[in-house]
């Protein structure tokens, strides 16, 4: 999104918007007198929120759909978002597994998974679990806390990978 010039934030200020904005701001109330806009204005912008593993999960997306070969098959298990218990309850019920690692990679007949974690944060009891499962049954899996980890984990299995992350660089 644009940031407002100070034209714009003039006419916000007045009231007079003409440009679609008004939509979005609050109409007065019959209690408060005065210009809501300049209230709102005035107030301290609110912290913003940060999402690390959010923001790690869709840098390693970006990465693994340009540099994994065309016939490996990947996808995002999304168990880690937080939901409702009614939710929680329906997807547990559809067959929704704790534990269940965050890529599931599936290339040249053998199935890879890779496990992100931010910071210092190790595995649930949950995941460890889930790890040693998938290893029993033949996956080959790795715990990963940055892009360079998973083009290691993946160049260590000697996949071809298309791009490298020293190559995304500009």
């Amino acid at each position: 999104m644009a940031a407002l010039n100070n034209f714009q934030l003039k006419k916000i200020r007045e009231g007079a918007t003409g440009d679609g904005l008004s939509k979005y701001l609050k109409k007065p109330g019959k209690k408060k007198k005065g210009n809501p806009l300049v209230d709102l204005m005035s107030k301290k912008p609110r912290k913003k929120m940060e999402f690390p593993e959010y923001d790690l999960q869709c840098a390693v997306a970006r990465f693994l759909a340009i540099a994994l070969p065309p016939e490996a098959v990947w996808f995002h298990v999304p168990n880690g978002e937080k939901r409702s218990k009614l939710v929680s309850a329906r997807l547990k019920e559809m067959g929704l597994k704790p534990g269940v690692p965050d890529i599931l990679i599936y290339h040249r007949h053998q199935i890879y998974f890779i496990e992100l974690k931010v910071g210092s944060k190790g595995a649930s009891s949950y995941q460890c679990d889930m790890i040693e499962a998938l290893e029993k049954n033949g996956a080959i899996g790795a715990i990963c806390r940055s892009v360079e980890e998973v083009e290691d984990f993946l160049a260590a299995q000697g996949i071809q990978l298309r791009a490298t992350v020293k190559g995304m660089r500009s």
